[in-house]
């Protein structure tokens, strides 16, 4: 089942209280699910829906992000050279 709840705020200059329990809307918005009594706010434009606080958050950071550098490719670093061992001639072989 998908999720249908609302994220809505009150509309300006307007007190709204909740059904379940009598308390006032927040300021700030909450989820509602979409009952007769929500609907009815909206259309009476009590409440209004609203963008999410996370969502707008969101898009504040990414608006403020700069563009991302090019990539770069890793440096190489250089493993440390050991001094070479000097090589014994084989026993046949002879100077």
């Amino acid at each position: 089942m998908t999720d249908k709840r609302l994220f809505l705020k009150a509309g300006e200059g307007r007190i709204v209280r909740r059904e379940e329990d009598g308390k006032l809307w927040p300021a700030e918005g909450d989820w509602a699910e979409p009952t007769l009594y929500v609907r009815r706010r909206i259309k009476d434009k009590d409440l209004v829906q609203a963008t999410p606080p996370d969502v707008e958050a969101a898009t504040a950071a990414t608006e403020e992000l700069p563009a991302p550098a090019e990539p770069q490719p890793p440096a190489l670093e250089e493993a440390p050279q050991k001094p070479a061992k000097p090589v014994k001639p084989a026993a046949d072989e002879k100077k």
